[in-house]
C-alpha cells in the first residue's frame, strides 16, 4: 500500500563475499590445502547451488568433500564424517538450516581436537573458533547500496536487476587458533585483516 513494489525493480548489495575471493585467502593461508570439506543440505536446491558455486571456484588440482547434513542423525555425526575424510580446511557459508551456535561450537570443537582449520563465514565466526573468514562492515555496505540507488535515479539505470556482491570485505584471523593448529598465517594476511584475534600475553 505504500507503493514500494510500484515501478522498476533496483538492485541490492549482498552481505556474501564471492566464493573465489575466498578460496583466493584460504590459498594464501593454507598454501597446502588441496582439499575442501564442507557441510550442505542435498534436500535443500538453495544448498547444493551453493555446492556447486564452490566446485566452480576452486583451482582445478584442488577437490570438494561434501557431507549431507540430512543424512545424519545429528549434526555432530554429520561434522565427524566430513572430518574422516581428511579434509585440509573446513568451508563454511551463512546457512542457518545447518550452522546455529550449537553446531558451530561442535564444529570448530572437532576441528581443533583433529587440527583442521576452520573458514568462518563472519568475525565473530573467526572470533569463537575459526582459523579465519570474512565478514562485511555494514557501513560500506550501505555507500555501496547508496551508490545504486543514484545510479537507478539516472538517466541510464544499470540493466540488472540481481544483488550485487559487497565492493569490500573484512578479513579475520585468529591467531590462537594458527598456535593450537600449529599453523602459521602469513605476516601479509595478518597486515590486511581488520580483526586478529591473539593470545593474551602472560
Amino acid at each position: 500500500s505504500a507503493g514500494l513494489l510500484e515501478g522498476r525493480p533496483s538492485t541490492g548489495v549482498t552481505i556474501d563475499v564471492p566464493i573465489g575471493e575466498q578460496i583466493k585467502l584460504i590459498a594464501e593461508a593454507l598454501p597446502r590445502a588441496r582439499t575442501v570439506g564442507v557441510l550442505y543440505r542435498s534436500d535443500a536446491p538453495g544448498s547444493k547451488d551453493v555446492l556447486q558455486l564452490l566446485q566452480k571456484s576452486i583451482p582445478e588440482d584442488w577437490r570438494v568433500q561434501a557431507i549431507a547434513v540430512n543424512d545424519f542423525p545429528s549434526i555432530a555425526e554429520a561434522i565427524t564424517a566430513l572430518i574422516d575424510k581428511r579434509v585440509d580446511v573446513i568451508w563454511t557459508e551463512p546457512d542457518a538450516k545447518i550452522f546455529d551456535s550449537a553446531a558451530v561450537r561442535t564444529l570448530l570443537l572437532a576441528a581443533v581436537r583433529a587440527k583442521v582449520p576452520v573458514w568462518g563465514f563472519s568475525p565473530a565466526f573467526v572470533r569463537a573458533g575459526a582459523l579465519l573468514g570474512v565478514g562485511v562492515e555494514p557501513a560500506s555496505q550501505g555507500k555501496q547500496a547508496a551508490e545504486l540507488v543514484i545510479e537507478s535515479l539516472s538517466e541510464h539505470p544499470p540493466a540488472s536487476e540481481r544483488a550485487v556482491p559487497p565492493q569490500q570485505f573484512q578479513i579475520a584471523v585468529n591467531l590462537i587458533v594458527a598456535r593450537q593448529l600449529d599453523v602459521e598465517v602469513p605476516e601479509s594476511l595478518r597486515q590486511r585483516a581488520a580483526f586478529v584475534y591473539q593470545p593474551e600475553e602472560k
